[in-house]
């Protein structure tokens, strides 16, 4: 969905050798229709990458904890010569869709996006579907760091610092603000793993 919902410049991941767009929100060309909203959000202390997050139309009712079944796709490199002879029986269909000069609107290169997908998943998904069963919600203590003992004044001055930069680089985006949020989050997080090996070793 990046570029295709919402125009934006935004980058996703950041780190000591510059920024990138890396992360991605995918879905089946059916649910197209059923987004309505797409962004990436502020970089937070948690994560090198930025949040993606989006909106659906809907008026499902949402009920956690309860046992459910996803379908998901997965690679089988016993199968790939039967995938190998998809794309070839299918070859002519998929360059017709990809070499077609008739992409001068959004909507045009969704079709285009939409029939491939649509061709490709024809032969894959009878090799890849998997059905998961998951029996329960995960569920992180976001204070999991904060609440040890060994989580000292350092330690919080090291974050507030971090946080600061952290601030300063979602407001602006330059080289500079990079270089020193990077600098900032690695003497966090050397703090942080010092703490925890003397804790170790007592």
């Amino acid at each position: 969905m990046n570029g295709r919902l919402a125009i934006t410049h935004q980058y996703t991941f950041v780190s000591h050798n510059g920024c990138s767009v890396i992360d991605y929100l995918v879905t089946c060309d059916n649910d197209l229709s059923q987004l309505n909203k797409f962004c990436i959000d502020r970089f937070t202390e948690w994560s090198d990458h930025a949040p993606l997050s989006f909106s659906l139309r809907c008026n499902n009712v949402c009920t956690l904890n309860l046992d459910h079944e996803e379908i998901k796709f997965k690679w089988d490199v016993n199968l790939r010569e039967q995938f190998r002879w998809g794309v070839v029986e299918n070859l002519n269909k998929l360059n017709k869709i990809v070499y077609n000069d008739n992409f001068l609107s959004r909507d045009s290169v969704n079709n285009m996006l939409n029939d491939f997908t649509i061709t490709i998943r024809s032969f894959a998904d009878p090799l890849f579907t998997k059905r998961c069963q998951y029996k329960q919600r995960v569920c992180y203590d976001d204070n999991f760091v904060n609440n040890k003992n060994w989580f000292d004044s350092d330690c919080i001055t090291a974050r507030n610092t971090y946080r600061r930069a952290l601030s300063q680089f979602n407001l602006m985006q330059p080289d500079e603000n990079r270089i020193f949020l990077c600098e900032c989050k690695r003497q966090y997080k050397g703090i942080i793993r010092k703490k925890m090996k003397i804790k170790k070793i007592k």
